[in-house]
């Protein structure tokens, strides 16, 4: 039987990360200590689900320096409906399951959160 989020709206998560939706950017970075505590069961494809139980595939490159969410990724912000810019809490309910907590949207670049690549210096972001 498919899990699906409706299936653990009352469980905690396992585990989760921060990322950032960057409307122009084919990626989206996955937090390397999420990565290190979990590496052993991330699979390549992930289903990520939001509140309305929409899901989306997206791949993971499996990568434990540079750890990123590449295939279906740009993608999401027409099945989530996402702004250009916004900060995305999620997570990991086990397999290949994950869930979009929450969501922040952010209108300039000092607003992106110093643990982001593009952010050189708070303020300061590529």
């Amino acid at each position: 039987m498919e899990e699906t989020y409706r299936d653990y709206l009352h469980v905690t998560p396992i585990g989760g990360f921060t990322t950032i939706y960057f409307s122009k950017q084919k990626f989206g970075e996955v937090d390397l200590v999420f990565v290190h505590e979990f590496n052993e069961q991330l699979p390549e494809k992930w289903r990520i689900m939001d509140f309305r139980y929409e899901a989306h595939i997206v791949t993971f490159n499996k990568d434990e320096t540079n750890p990123l969410m590449m295939d279906g990724w740009h993608e999401m912000r027409e099945v989530f409906d996402l702004h250009q810019n916004e900060e995305l809490h999620i997570g990991y309910y086990g397999k290949d399951l994950f869930a979009i907590l929450a969501s922040k949207r952010f209108g300039s670049d000092d607003q992106v959160p110093t643990y982001h690549n593009r952010c050189i210096t708070p303020g300061t972001c590529l």
